[in-house]
């Protein structure tokens, strides 16, 4: 299974229809989806896009993560340990 890292844009662009990257990723997702791609995200990234996107969208998008569209991976305060240090 091939993983992929997402962050808050191309959230944003796969639920805001008007976006103007929305029909690059969503193609990407839908033809990656038939090879078995599997998304990746952390809560940060849901946060930002849920806040930046209009309200339908926003629901949207967290039931879609609800329904295991993307994984989130989880993000605890030791990971800012490594992060801090470089």
């Amino acid at each position: 299974m091939r993983s992929v890292l997402i962050d808050s844009g191309p959230l944003i662009a796969l639920f805001a229809v008007d976006d103007r990257h929305h029909a690059r990723f969503d193609g990407l997702v839908t033809a990656l989806s038939a090879s078995g791609l599997r998304l990746l995200t952390t809560w940060p990234c849901i946060v930002e896009a849920s806040y930046l996107l209009g309200v339908p969208q926003r629901f949207e998008l967290l039931e879609w993560v609800r329904l295991g569209g993307v994984t989130v991976y989880p993000f605890d305060v030791q990971h800012l340990g490594p992060a801090h240090a470089a």
